[in-house]
């Protein structure tokens, strides 16, 4: 389904799309200016390793951000970062139980956002630029 060419420059990762009673489950990351987006909210996600499929990519990024298994997945939609040449992956992701069963490995925090609330926060390219096709996915999953 997706051409993962890793020889031709483009980066490509991949983001969970994650909601809870209508809420969507976003991450603080963390404050180092090595990192995209520092200090953001954002989706839980990350790259895609040679040999991985993007499935098993978020799989696997869900379980070390976290230990999230499972869950289910559904491919929504990609969009390509113009300012960094990355493609990102978007997959609608549910069944994944209770809230207060995750536990957070990576980032300074994590929580449950209206996508109304999140004009308020300071949130990652990638989300800004999709926030309608994300309030899709989230109402879809209602």
């Amino acid at each position: 389904m997706f051409n993962l060419d890793f020889n031709r420059g483009v980066d490509t990762a991949v983001k969970g799309i994650i909601c809870s009673e209508g809420r969507l489950l976003l991450q603080l990351r963390d404050n180092k200016p090595d990192i995209y987006c520092p200090g953001c909210w954002g989706l839980f996600g990350g790259a895609i390793d040679k040999g991985e499929t993007p499935e098993t990519a978020l799989r696997r990024e869900l379980f070390e951000e976290l230990v999230l298994t499972g869950f289910s997945m559904q491919y929504s939609f990609s969009w390509i970062n113009s300012s960094s040449t990355t493609r990102l992956l978007f997959f609608a992701v549910s069944e994944i139980g209770s809230f207060d069963m995750l536990k957070l490995n990576e980032g300074q925090a994590m929580d449950l956002f209206t996508v109304d609330s999140l004009n308020d926060l300071n949130v990652t390219d990638d989300l800004r630029h999709n926030m309608g096709r994300v309030q899709a996915v989230c109402e879809s999953l209602l």
